[in-house]
C-alpha cells in the first residue's frame, strides 16, 4: 500500500490500469440498483446527503473521463507522503516483528 500509494504521487498511472480501473468500476455501478433495498439506499443517499441527480446519473462518464493528472493530483492531496499510521489487530506478538521494518511499533490492547 505504501509503495502504490507513492508511485501514485511520482509516477503516471498506465493508461492500462486505468482504463481497466474504469471498466471494473464502471461495470459494477449497475449492481447498486438491483434490488429495491439497494435503490432505496441510493434514494437514501440522495436524500440525506442533498446530493444531486448527476452524481448518479454522470457516474460512469465521470469514472470514463479520469485522468493519469487527475489521480496523480488526487493522490497528492489525499495520501501522505511521510508518516503513516498503520494500526494492525491480531496477535502482537506473532505480527510485531514483521512490521517494525516500517517504523516505531506501539502496542495497545484491544480491551483494557
Amino acid at each position: 500500500i505504501l509503495k502504490e500509494s507513492k508511485r501514485m504521487q511520482t509516477e503516471p498511472v498506465p493508461d492500462s490500469e486505468l482504463t481497466g480501473s474504469a471498466k471494473y468500476r464502471s461495470g459494477l455501478y449497475p449492481l447498486q440498483f438491483e434490488t429495491n433495498d439497494a435503490l432505496a439506499n441510493v434514494f437514501s443517499n440522495i436524500w440525506f446527503y442533498k446530493l444531486d441527480n448527476s452524481r448518479y446519473e454522470d457516474y460512469q462518464e465521470n469514472i470514463r473521463n479520469v485522468t493519469t493528472e487527475n489521480v496523480s493530483n488526487v493522490s497528492s492531496q489525499y495520501f501522505p507522503k511521510s508518516d503513516y499510521a498503520i494500526i494492525l489487530v491480531g496477535k502482537a506478538d506473532d505480527i510485531k516483528d514483521q512490521v517494525a521494518r516500517f517504523g516505531n511499533v506501539t502496542i495497545k490492547p484491544l480491551v483494557e
